[in-house]
């Protein structure tokens, strides 16, 4: 299946629109769901309020900020990775589904399960 480049991170239509940026703190375990992205084993994402990291094993983590997009948010990666933008929204059941976009295209959905459970 390729990805659309037009439409959101859309797997379910039962996917939650209204969410706080709460719902979306905490440590997350990344799974590759289509499109050109690679394997996905060892990607974990932390986030903190407006901001968080993506990290690959023990490399360093690539920062980004948290924005609201209408059906979501978005995790906007800093240079030197600027065009870079994973796109999420909520799922019933607590998992994220999400799309890589860079530079305005689409390249692939991947699923964040939480790795922790919340207080």
């Amino acid at each position: 299946m390729e990805p659309d480049s037009r439409s959101g991170p859309r797997a379910d239509p039962g996917a939650l629109p209204n969410v706080a940026l709460a719902d979306l703190e905490g440590e997350w375990r990344v799974e590759r769901v289509d499109g050109l992205l690679p394997p996905m084993a060892g990607v974990r994402k932390r986030i903190g309020g407006k901001e968080g990291t993506t990290r690959v094993g023990p490399l360093p983590g690539w920062p980004f900020c948290v924005q609201r997009r209408e059906e979501g948010f978005a995790l906007v990666y800093r240079p030197p990775f600027s065009s870079l933008v994973d796109e999420v929204r909520a799922e019933p059941g607590g998992s994220w589904i999400g799309r890589t976009v860079l530079a305005g295209r689409a390249l692939g959905r991947f699923r964040m399960r939480r790795t922790e459970h919340r207080k």
